[in-house]
């Protein structure tokens, strides 16, 4: 399976979606936007994805050098796709579940831990993500570097929406992401069946 820079960037934005959806809900708790304290934040969150993609990256590239995922490119193929298509229907299940939350604003040192909190809650579905790509040999690591890019714009423009707007767009995010990912799967493996 080829993964190229079509489906790369169609898999960054929906799982930069499910980023947007979860920056929305801080964002609308935001008392104000520090320019300053969001450079920094946007950072560490890229360099905590690349460390996790890249983690993950090279466990299951490990696994094919020591041979224990070396069944053959469909197998693996097969299982990126399963990855993804878990992702997609956690945010569908986000999307359904639409839980409110009391808007309530927070002084300026919120900040701190909404990205504490993003770091916390995509951790495992990041690294997911590098162990996938991991398996299907992407590589290029300027694919990887979309996935950061994408992430770090959608955190930002979640941030924005939920401080102007509220957390409202959240379930719209989660709906879309869902069905971009779970479409961009489907097109992969129609593709990996040729």
């Amino acid at each position: 399976m080829c993964i190229g820079i079509i489906s790369m960037t169609a898999i960054a934005v929906a799982l930069g979606l499910d980023l947007f959806a979860r920056s929305a809900c801080h964002g609308a708790l935001l008392s104000t936007i520090h320019k300053g304290k969001l450079i920094i934040g946007i950072l560490v969150f890229a360099a905590y994805q690349i460390f996790l993609l890249g983690t993950g990256y090279a466990i299951a590239s490990w696994m094919q050098f020591a041979h224990l995922s070396e069944r053959g490119d469909a197998l693996n193929a097969i299982l990126c796709i399963l990855i993804f298509c878990v992702i997609a229907v956690r945010m569908l299940q986000s999307a359904v579940r639409n839980e409110d939350m009391v808007e309530r604003r927070q002084n300026e040192d919120y900040m701190k831990k909404i990205f504490v909190s993003l770091c916390l809650q995509v951790g495992f579905y990041t690294f997911l993500t590098g162990f996938g790509l991991g398996l299907v040999r992407v590589v290029h690591i300027t694919l990887l570097g979309i996935l950061v890019f994408f992430g770090a714009v959608f955190i930002i423009a979640g941030l924005e929406c939920g401080y102007h707007y509220g957390y409202r767009l959240k379930t719209k995010a989660y709906a879309l992401g869902g069905m971009l990912l779970l479409g961009t799967m489907v097109v992969l493996a129609v593709f990996a069946l040729q």
